[in-house]
């Protein structure tokens, strides 16, 4: 789940606490309501603010380095004085939760048509950078199909790919350079929030990830070797 990140500062009964963030254009961002919603679990009576906390958004928009997310979902969650749209730079974003997102994953060429946008995004080749940075999940023994040109040369660029959180095709690639497909707004913030470069990791962190998608991997490491 895509979060901001805030402070709880107070609490305002026993039930309800005080949540602020200053957000890309400087003002202060104060919101009121349950500390489940807000805060956590662990957001007792007792804990000594201020206090990081992650207040759930979803992303409406990005305008280069700037993103604008809104707290209406999934919570229903507004500012003391009614504002639920901010400003803020993806280093203020976190992606939270051990939830395979997959991306570029076409299976017909209605669903690629309907992505694609005929000229260059301004992200585009960061973007692209980005993804052709990913951590190899699986290669798949065929090539593939252009969706779009079946009689073409096909899509040189295979495999599954990963940075951890989002999960994509190789295939995305080619959709990208070729048609100019757009992405979501969510992933283009979590690559802008990575500074679109894909974090290093081990080979236990990319078999983990690998996992949130094929979950089958995580029982076979898990199996005992027969001897002999």
């Amino acid at each position: 789940m895509l979060s901001v990140v805030c402070q709880a500062v107070r609490w305002v009964d026993d039930e309800m606490v005080e949540v602020r963030f200053t957000d890309a254009t400087g003002a202060t961002r104060s919101f009121v309501d349950r500390a489940a919603v807000l805060g956590d679990q662990w957001l007792t009576l007792d804990v000594e603010f201020p206090v990081d906390v992650e207040l759930a958004c979803e992303v409406v928009s990005t305008d280069g380095e700037l993103v604008t997310v809104s707290t209406e979902r999934p919570w229903g969650v507004t500012t003391v004085d009614g504002h639920h749209e901010f400003l803020v730079t993806p280093y203020q974003l976190r992606h939270g939760g051990a939830v395979a997102r997959e991306i570029g994953f076409y299976e017909s060429a209605d669903e690629v048509r309907a992505a694609v946008t005929g000229d260059e995004q301004p992200w585009e080749r960061d973007a692209l950078r980005y993804l052709e940075q990913g951590h190899l999940v699986v290669i798949p023994l065929s090539w593939e199909t252009d969706l779009l040109d079946p009689d073409g040369p096909g899509v040189k660029e295979r495999g599954e790919w990963t940075d951890g959180v989002w999960f994509w095709s190789g295939a995305l690639v080619h959709y990208l350079r070729k048609y100019h497909v757009a992405l979501p707004e969510e992933f283009l913030a979590h690559m802008a929030a990575n500074r679109w470069e894909v974090p290093r990791m081990t080979d236990e962190e990319s078999l983990a990830a690998a996992c949130l998608r094929y979950p089958f991997l995580a029982e076979e490491q898990a199996a005992p070797v027969a001897e002999g």
